[in-house]
Formats: C-alpha cells, sequence, structure tokens
C-alpha cells in the first residue's frame, strides 16, 4: 500500500540514493523519482504531483528556490522542503517566500529527516532549531526597527505585538488573558494570531506552543 509519495532532487547522486534510502525504510513513505536539476525537477512534478519533494539548492546547477517557486506554482498541493549544505536565514526565507514547507539543512538525520516528511505531509512547517533562532533574532530586530504595530518585511518577520501575543499563549493564557495582559480586544488578539500562524505556515494553536519553544520564548 502506498503511503506519503515523496521525490528527491539533488546533484549528487550519492547523497539521493542515501535519501532514498532513508525513506524507503519506512513503510510510511514511497519514493515515486529522482531528479538531478530543477528544469528536471519541474518535470517530474508535474509528471508524478508528489506529495512532498525534498530538493536540494546547489547553484547553478540546481536552483531549489527557483524550481520551488515554479512547481508551487503550477502544483500549490505539493509541499517542498529545501535541503541546504548550510544555515543562511536570507536563503531560508528566500525559499519560504518561494512556496516551500521547510528548511532543512543536508545533514539532517534520518530520523530527523522522517519526522520531517511527516510533518511537513500534515501541513505543518518545518524548521531546524538553529534556523528558527535566526529568523527569530531577525524579527526581533525587525520589530524594534518598526514599532509595536508596523508589520515587518519578510514572511516570517513577525510585529513586536505578534511576538507578545504568541509568548502569552505559548505561556498558557487564553485570548481573554491575552488581551488583559496587552490591553487589547479579544478579536485582536485572534487577528495576531491568525497572522502568526499564517507567517509560520501553522495550522494550530498548538504548533505555535511548540514553535514558540523551540525558539526559546519561553523555557
Amino acid at each position: 500500500m502506498s503511503g506519503i509519495r515523496v521525490a528527491v532532487v539533488d546533484d549528487q547522486p550519492l547523497y539521493r540514493a542515501g535519501v532514498r534510502m532513508v525513506l524507503a525504510a519506512c513503510p510510511d513513505f514511497e519514493v515515486v523519482g529522482e531528479a538531478s536539476d530543477g528544469p528536471t525537477a519541474v518535470a517530474l512534478a508535474r509528471q508524478l504531483r508528489p506529495d512532498i519533494i525534498l530538493i536540494g539548492n546547489a547553484r547553478p546547477a540546481l536552483d531549489g528556490i527557483e524550481a520551488t517557486r515554479l512547481i508551487r506554482a503550477e502544483l500549490p498541493e505539493t509541499r517542498v522542503i529545501l535541503l541546504s549544505a548550510r544555515e543562511d536565514v536570507r536563503e531560508a526565507l528566500e525559499a519560504l517566500a518561494a512556496g516551500a514547507c521547510g528548511y532543512l539543512l543536508k545533514a539532517v538525520g534520518p530520523e530527523a529527516l522522517i519526522e520531517a516528511v511527516k510533518r511537513a505531509a500534515a501541513g505543518e512547517g518545518v524548521l531546524g532549531p538553529a534556523i528558527m533562532q535566526m529568523i527569530l533574532a531577525e524579527a526581533l530586530q525587525a520589530a524594534r526597527r518598526d514599532g509595536a504595530d508596523e508589520p515587518t518585511r519578510g514572511r516570517f518577520r513577525l510585529t513586536r505585538r505578534e511576538l507578545e501575543v504568541l509568548r502569552l499563549i505559548a505561556r498558557g493564557r487564553t485570548n481573554r488573558q491575552v488581551a488583559a495582559e496587552l490591553g487589547i480586544s479579544e478579536n485582536t488578539v485572534k487577528n495576531h494570531l491568525r497572522s502568526v500562524l499564517a507567517k509560520l505556515s501553522l495550522n494550530r494553536r498548538s504548533q505555535a506552543v511548540r514553535y514558540a519553544r523551540e525558539l526559546g520564548l519561553i523555557e
């Protein structure tokens, strides 16, 4: 019985073989195809319509970000995780802006890779803790520059107020309690929470709480 249908894209055959072997060992996955460059990856996606594509970002041979943009424009139901050789917050934000649901190091361990693919298939965003910390640092800096109520630039940059709402929710406060502590209405709290979930590519409040812990917003 087929499970989560995954395609693997990378310019290094040995790396593709390793990823395929990891995924093939898990009964939840079906590896449906491979590609070595961006154009081939787009054609593969059109033909096979996998649930998840794991794509490297070697340049110029393989521009995973541009391939992600093209794939997501044509196949919004296909989710893409970019695999990078280094932790680069700018590259991560580029990938997310192009439509990727996640950004991971190519050196990620087998168990972490399996968990990431499962989470992506469930509709969650997938980021390593180090990249999340970098994004948070940028968000905090941007929020200080732009002020409490001004939206900051970039998909993952939260306003200072959104960060305050996220921190309180992660500490177990209800919407009413958050509203009382911040001196705003419950509807405003709900609007901020919706914005946070959208920017972090999350669907549920519980996911936001988990990310807040990973980001170090709460102990």
